[in-house]
């Protein structure tokens, strides 16, 4: 919450134009790809040294990033095809 003294008006936000969009989906989508590729490393790692539950966690953690990297590439996929339009 911003405190308003009235001072400053903010800008209304304003819809993405679709190149923008790509490239912020685009960004989104190799950010979560690098997160998952670390965690899954890390359960790999983790599991050969039979730490389990740190092993666990780290799976989960790159499920949990590989699902958020599928839901991005879903939205640019949409992207793509609504700028050919």
């Amino acid at each position: 919450m911003l405190y308003d003294r009235g001072n400053y008006q903010l800008a209304t936000p304003q819809p993405l134009s679709p190149a923008k969009r790509k490239k912020k989906a685009q960004k989104y989508f190799t950010y979560w790809s690098g997160k998952a590729s670390e965690s899954f490393w890390g359960y790999s790692a983790y599991l050969k040294r039979s730490s389990y539950n740190e092993s666990a966690f780290n799976l989960h953690q790159a499920t949990e990033r590989y699902y958020v990297r599928s839901c991005v590439k879903r939205k640019l996929q949409n992207m793509i095809e609504v700028s050919w339009l």
